[in-house]
């Protein structure tokens, strides 16, 4: 079955889409307790990247683009921006939402580029269950903590 997109960020839209799953699995996780929300976001990136095959390669090359022009950069921005944070903020106060998401945001994708691109140890081999105990209370403190303004 072949299918058609009508343009390269379409289809890049498509491949992401397909292995962040935002419409599906990502929505089952913000449907949990807010309070423990930061834990369940990051293991649940975590699950994603973790899976060998099609779909880390396709979120390192996402990520390496972002690194190496602006048209990659911008792709990656609107797609984590308008598929990833815009849902997450529904969940939070609007007065500071934007800003808990970025940071939230900034969080998993600099895990996933030490982790998975630059491959910088000891991250780069820690079992996802330790990287969740460390990450999981930084990402809950986003979601819940004082913000300073």
């Amino acid at each position: 079955m072949r299918r058609f997109y009508g343009s390269k960020e379409q289809l890049l839209i498509a491949a992401l889409s397909d292995a962040i799953g935002p419409s599906d699995r990502f929505a089952e996780v913000l449907t949990g307790d807010l309070e423990t929300l930061g834990d369940q976001l990051i293991r649940y990136m975590l699950e994603i990247w973790e899976r060998p095959g099609g779909d880390r390669q396709v979120l390192i090359g996402m990520i390496r683009a972002a690194t190496t022009n602006a048209r990659g950069a911008r792709f990656l921005k609107d797609f984590i921006g308008g598929e990833i944070l815009r849902r997450l903020e529904a969940k939070l106060d609007p007065r500071e939402a934007q800003l808990r998401a970025s940071l939230i945001g900034s969080q998993i994708v600099g895990l996933a580029l030490y982790r998975y691109v630059l491959k910088v140890e000891p991250l780069a081999s820690a079992p996802p269950e330790q990287l969740t105990t460390l990450a999981g209370p930084t990402l809950q403190r986003y979601l819940t903590g004082q913000i300073v303004s």
